[in-house]
């Protein structure tokens, strides 16, 4: 029955025919929606040493820093493009800076043992060049969460005539595959890979095609 429950999902999302985040800009995006999803973080958090510096990138509302304080008794910051979000982040005791990462790198002082940059780079015009920096003030790794365009939901959608309903505010897109060729050419090592911990074994044998999301650990470019 689970499996019936599963399909008949993936058949409901391919039919929808509505865009996703039709917003005049990030302000807007953050007073209309709560960005933390529990299942991406409880996925990678394993990944995170007890006590490390994070730094959270495209920090959103803080659900994302807060949960790995919470676990991993951290010390994290936030950056973020919206003061909107920022201010949702704070009141959860989060510190943040704003940045728009289209715009400007960030003034980013010294180095953190974790960056993490969940849903982000999918967003960015340049992103090979902001993942590069980061990689550079990172000491154990940096963690990478993109939605996988390989899925098969997304591809359903092909097959029924429509561009696969991803949010308006994304620039590019993966798959589980395209992100080893993207990482082999910018000589980017990918030191592990999760699938989300709630999308069974087909998500972990056949990620490229049953896996929705993708979580990466990357090796910092000075380790």
């Amino acid at each position: 029955m689970k499996g019936i429950s599963w399909l008949m999902g993936i058949l409901k999302f391919a039919r929808t025919k509505r865009f996703l985040d039709l917003y005049s800009d990030y302000e807007e995006y953050h007073s209309e929606l709560d960005t933390g999803i529990l299942k991406r973080v409880s996925t990678f958090i394993a990944w995170i040493d007890e006590g490390s510096t994070v730094l959270d990138v495209g920090c959103g509302d803080g659900f994302v820093a807060s949960y790995i304080v919470e676990k991993r008794r951290a010390s994290v910051i936030g950056l973020d493009v919206s003061e909107v979000a920022a201010k949702k982040a704070r009141k959860k005791g989060i510190i943040v800076q704003i940045c728009d990462l289209n715009k400007i790198l960030p003034d980013v002082e010294g180095e953190y043992d974790y960056i993490v940059i969940s849903e982000v780079i999918e967003h960015l015009i340049r992103p090979h060049e902001t993942l590069k920096f980061f990689l550079s003030r990172a000491k154990k790794g940096v963690i990478i969460t993109i939605p996988n365009s390989g899925w098969l939901g997304y591809r359903l959608q092909y097959l029924l005539g429509h561009f696969p309903r991803q949010s308006f505010t994304h620039l590019h897109y993966w798959t589980h595959k395209d992100f080893y060729i993207f990482c082999e050419t910018l000589k980017i090592e990918i030191l592990d890979f999760k699938a989300p911990v709630d999308e069974g074994i087909l998500a972990r044998v056949f990620p490229n095609l049953f896996a929705y999301s993708l979580c990466y650990l990357l090796k910092p470019s000075k380790g």
